[in-house]
């Protein structure tokens, strides 16, 4: 969806009847909604947006019912707005002389891929940036990253790091650190060439809709019986 994207329940009118008349913004549902009904960071680690029609997620789950709203496909209808196209940040690392052979470490955030040759391809480092936990578990939602070699510098192997453009990474960058080569004293220097804004990624997606019916349980015989 993106930052400032909008999510909503409509009437047969086009009528909210979600957010006392307007839609909810997606940050509000992540940042506030979610924590209120659900003590872990799973919306952070997934696309996804839990909704409620009711007052507790967790004791709607136990049994109790004070909330519902009555989807039979034809009366009211889910509308989605998503944010306004991301714009991908572009960093260039370059090195202050050719690098020789030998091996580099990438750093982001406190996590480090595995030692790489100075000339693994654009691939190997996009792979090793992709597979960092610091990637993987960013606050905002997965990161990923897509690695070609600037074709300004032939040989050289200066990586251009592109980032999704739906997770802000603003102020933070990709470092090259401990390098050990043929080459004593070269140091790396990160180049911002755009500098990103975050908002919705154009793609193709699949969206599913997961709803909770009301069960009563019940403990029968030392058995859990469960009656709709």
């Amino acid at each position: 969806m993106g930052a400032n994207g909008s999510i909503d329940i409509l009437d047969p009118g086009s009528k909210s009847i979600l957010g006392s008349g307007q839609a909810i913004d997606e940050t509000y549902l992540r940042n506030f909604v979610y924590p209120q009904h659900w003590s872990n960071d799973l919306n952070s680690q997934k696309n996804l947006y839990y909704i409620p029609f009711g007052g507790d997620g967790r004791s709607a789950l136990s049994g109790a019912r004070d909330g519902s709203l009555y989807f039979d496909g034809s009366r009211y209808y889910l509308s989605l707005t998503p944010a306004q196209v991301g714009v991908s940040r572009k960093q260039l690392i370059t090195a202050s002389a050719a690098v020789g052979t030998g091996f580099v470490q990438y750093e982001f955030e406190g996590s480090k891929t595995k030692s790489i040759a100075v000339d693994a391809t654009a691939q190997v480092v996009e792979d090793a940036l992709n597979n960092l936990c610091s990637f993987k578990h960013y606050p905002q939602g997965p990161l990923t990253c897509t690695v070609v070699h600037d074709p300004a510098s032939p040989g050289l192997f200066h990586p251009i790091i592109t980032f999704s453009s739906n997770v802000d990474i603003h102020g933070k960058e990709v470092n090259k650190v401990n390098y050990s080569g043929s080459i004593a004293g070269v140091s790396f220097d990160n180049v911002i060439q755009v500098e990103g804004k975050q908002g919705f990624k154009t793609d193709d997606y699949d969206i599913a809709i997961y709803g909770y019916k009301y069960s009563k349980m019940l403990s029968m015989n030392g058995k859990l019986s469960i009656q709709e």
